[in-house]
């Protein structure tokens, strides 16, 4: 999959058109052993270099200038069998809601399913802050980028990819070279 962000100038020619900043969603698997001897499942996308294939931090300069935030979902061991549905597996599409926090605190932002339905958690504190200055319309939507599961197959963890404007798309198989 590809991960198109909003257009950046081409640095050789100032007049040319914009051309978009990409990175590549390449999709892992892996298992881990905790230090009290549970086996837990990971699954999910890791953000590459479009061109290269080599994974990027989350500081990468291009990707952070793009906005984009890559954070865990919080809250979600309160509503683990909504986790559970479909529509909360990488590289499904999520819905962020602003929804008011408990009394005397900040407003939160909900992480829901595409429709809008289905809570599952919120964004940590302070991406949400980063989320209210930038303006939550900026920030409509994020990616399911990982999953974890535990060892009976239960999905309990959620780490997300808010990219404000950006689009995700399916990538052409490339031609063996021999053709």
């Amino acid at each position: 999959m590809a991960l198109s962000s909003r257009s950046r100038r081409h640095v050789a020619r100032p007049d040319a058109p914009l051309a978009p900043i990409q990175f590549r969603l390449e999709g892992r698997e892996e298992y881990v052993s905790t230090d009290d001897g549970r086996r837990l499942r990971g699954r999910g996308y890791l953000i590459c270099d479009a061109r290269t294939g080599a994974p990027l931090g989350e500081d990468d300069f291009f990707f952070r200038i793009g906005g984009g935030i890559v954070c865990d979902l919080v809250a979600g061991e309160r509503h683990l069998a909504q986790l559970q549905s479909k529509a909360f597996g990488p590289g499904r599409s999520l819905a962020l809601v602003p929804a008011p926090g408990p009394a005397g605190e900040p407003a939160v932002i909900e992480v829901r399913d595409a429709g809008g339905r289905v809570v599952v958690g919120q964004l940590p504190p302070d991406v949400a802050d980063a989320v209210h200055f930038y303006g939550t319309e900026t920030y409509g939507s994020a990616f399911c980028l990982w999953e974890w599961r535990s060892e009976s197959g239960t999905r309990f963890a959620l780490r997300l990819l808010l990219a404000p404007g950006w689009t995700v798309e399916e990538l052409a198989e490339e031609p063996p070279a021999d053709e």
